[in-house]
């Protein structure tokens, strides 16, 4: 770990260079997985355990709970949009120690120990990753009309739909069709893992355009 600029005569090698901030040597707390390592992403999995190691004295670690947002950013061909609320309300509070396992419920929490603060954002178990039927349809919105999405979510077999859907967009052609189904939504995943952070990464407008691009 160096507090310096990466010097230019070491380039080479397995080191890893880190950049040290005043922000970075005051927070007060890190997030680590079971093992004690540092955890390098801004999301965790619904019920998956990770800790939070404190730095200096011990001192209470305290999470307010909100809502998930399902608001994407607005697609490229988007009008003019209603306008987004500006404050969540907490759904609820707690306080624990440092070096605790936590298993939290979905939601976006706020950490805080001492005057530092972060998210995290809670998802399902199976984030990154999209698979089931609305969870497909959502990253569409990109792509498509409200109408073309509603006779999706109203298909009486959603996911054979979406196969319709990406078919018809290949032409019939289904090697062409599975291609495109693993570009977009291998995207969509993607973006979740760069660009999660108080909501899911495909929903973030760093996100639409990684999809959309």
């Amino acid at each position: 770990i160096e507090t310096s600029s990466q010097p230019d005569n070491d380039l080479a090698g397995d080191g890893a260079w880190l950049q040290l901030t005043t922000e970075h040597l005051t927070r007060p707390f890190l997030l680590t997985d079971t093992l004690g390592q540092p955890l390098l992403r801004r999301y965790v999995q619904a019920n998956e355990a990770f800790g939070i190691d404190c730095y200096g004295p011990d001192q209470p670690v305290r999470t307010r709970r909100y809502p998930l947002s399902s608001q994407a950013a607005a697609p490229p061909m988007a009008g003019t949009l209603p306008a987004q609320p500006r404050t969540l309300s907490v759904q609820d509070s707690g306080a624990f120690r440092g070096g605790q396992l936590l298993q939290l419920p979905a939601g976006l929490y706020l950490l805080q120990a001492g005057g530092s603060r972060q998210g995290v954002l809670v998802e399902d178990n199976n984030f990154p990753e999209l698979t089931t039927a609305d969870e497909l349809i959502a990253p569409l919105v990109y792509l498509t009309s409200s109408a073309e999405r509603k006779k999706l979510f109203d298909a009486p077999e959603p996911k054979k739909a979406v196969d319709r859907f990406w078919l018809d967009v290949a032409g019939g052609n289904q090697t062409i069709g599975r291609q495109l189904i693993r570009t977009y939504y291998g995207r969509v995943a993607e973006a979740n893992r760069l660009f999660s952070a108080h909501k899911a990464g495909w929903l973030t407008d760093r996100g639409m355009l990684y999809l959309v691009l």
